[in-house]
């Protein structure tokens, strides 16, 4: 045990001593006239009350009664909150100090901004493609104002922070001024924008990427951004979906391929029209429009979703479809058959939802409508059971993790000599 705990212990031993001496001996407070009734459970709430309260709940010792009671009360009400005073001066003085000990160490380091599957696989991909170089991921936290460092889980995992990334107190301690680059991929696309912008602020020359997954968000920016080059503007946070690289790479080493070797103008599914749905749209009208002949998305609300998506992207000359219905509902699935017409079929479909055991149901229901559908089945990673069960189902996993596991080092690595 350290001198500063021995020393805090045998204080706090000494005023529970001195002050159940006290009351016990006769000492009573302005408070409480009659301490020296009160039962040895009461005398011990009161002695420990002297550490939170100071001893205001109690008043102050009385001048009559024995005189060793009354000074060894009074002894106790000054030790009392000098020995909380130091315990919370410590505490302070240590984050402190871990604090100023993380800043030293923070210099050349790469801060990821994030906290979930893709904040971890983008560190990843900075380790391996620059092992030497000390991360920092930064989580952010609304409501935590001061910015709290963590010790690392293991060797060579990264520094962590978190606190409110919205404050500058915090920003400030992620050491901007001496960092290498900076990746801000949260899963709040504005918060990832506004905090890349304010770490531009802090550090103009320092290269910065903010994570957009929301398409009509990330249009506009990207607009932005072509517009402020173009009129010759300081270069300002440069913006990615991961969304769109996973959706470029399945299409650069599978789709293209295989809409080759068709022989005709193909007919696609997109199950589920979220961020990755619309992003495969986007790519099949801006690369496939000689090979897809229609694509039909199938979703909840997919009429009003195709009405929102068409208001941002021209939708060429591939004829696009919307069948409103739920993933898990065999009658959804008996329309699209329907609708692709008796004996033809599908050629490709990706289940696109976030939700892996949803994509694998519609999976299983597609197969029974439309048995020769190439299929690729969404997840972020891959484990033995979505890969036994889609291997069953004679489709294809379609793994985010593993599509993005080189595609965010060539990220990095084009950041890294921006």
């Amino acid at each position: 045990m350290s001198r500063g705990r021995l020393f805090r212990f045998g204080g706090t031993l000494a005023v529970f001593v001195l002050a159940v001496f006290g009351f016990a001996g006769g000492a009573d407070t302005s408070n409480i006239s009659d301490m020296h009734e009160q039962t040895p459970l009461e005398w011990v709430y009161y002695a420990a009350s002297l550490f939170v309260f100071g001893g205001t709940d109690l008043g102050t010792p009385l001048p009559h009664g024995p005189m060793l009671p009354r000074i060894s009360l009074w002894i106790a009400f000054y030790l009392a909150p000098l020995i909380t005073t130091t315990v919370v001066a410590d505490a302070l003085l240590s984050l402190l100090r871990a604090r100023a000990a993380h800043e030293r160490a923070l210099r050349d380091h790469v801060v990821v901004v994030g906290s979930g599957d893709l904040a971890a696989a983008y560190v990843a991909a900075v380790q391996a493609v620059d092992p030497g170089r000390r991360v920092l991921l930064a989580e952010h936290r609304s409501g935590q104002v001061f910015p709290e460092f963590l010790a690392a889980d293991r060797p060579g995992d990264p520094l962590r922070l978190r606190g409110n990334l919205t404050q500058d107190a915090v920003l400030r301690a992620l050491s901007l001024d001496r960092a290498h680059r900076a990746v801000v991929i949260g899963d709040d696309d504005l918060l990832n924008l506004e905090c890349a912008w304010a770490v531009h602020g802090m550090n103009p020359a320092l290269p910065v990427a903010a994570h957009v997954a929301d398409l009509a968000l990330l249009r506009p920016v990207n607009r932005m951004a072509r517009t402020r080059r173009e009129r010759g503007g300081a270069r300002g946070p440069s913006v990615f979906s991961t969304h769109r690289i996973a959706a470029l790479q399945l299409y650069d080493e599978q789709l293209g391929s295989h809409f080759e070797h068709t022989g005709a103008r193909d007919d696609v599914v997109i199950a589920g029209f979220g961020r990755l749905g619309q992003t495969f749209l986007e790519l099949l009208l801006a690369r496939a429009e000689e090979e897809v002949a229609r694509v039909l998305v199938v979703e909840p609300g997919a009429r009003r979703a195709l009405r929102q998506f068409a208001a941002d992207v021209d939708m060429g000359g591939i004829q696009v479809i919307a069948i409103d219905g739920a993933l898990d509902d065999p009658g959804t699935w008996e329309e699209v058959a329907s609708t692709l017409g008796a004996g033809q079929g599908a050629s490709l479909a990706l289940f696109a939802r976030a939700d892996p055991l949803l994509n694998l149901r519609a999976a299983m229901l597609l197969r029974g409508c439309l048995p020769a559908t190439r299929g690729f089945v969404r997840c972020f990673r891959r484990t033995e059971f979505a890969a036994a069960l889609t291997q069953q189902l004679e489709m294809e996993l379609f793994s985010l993790e593993d599509m993005l596991r080189d595609a965010l080092r060539d990220h990095y690595e084009a950041l890294s000599v921006a």
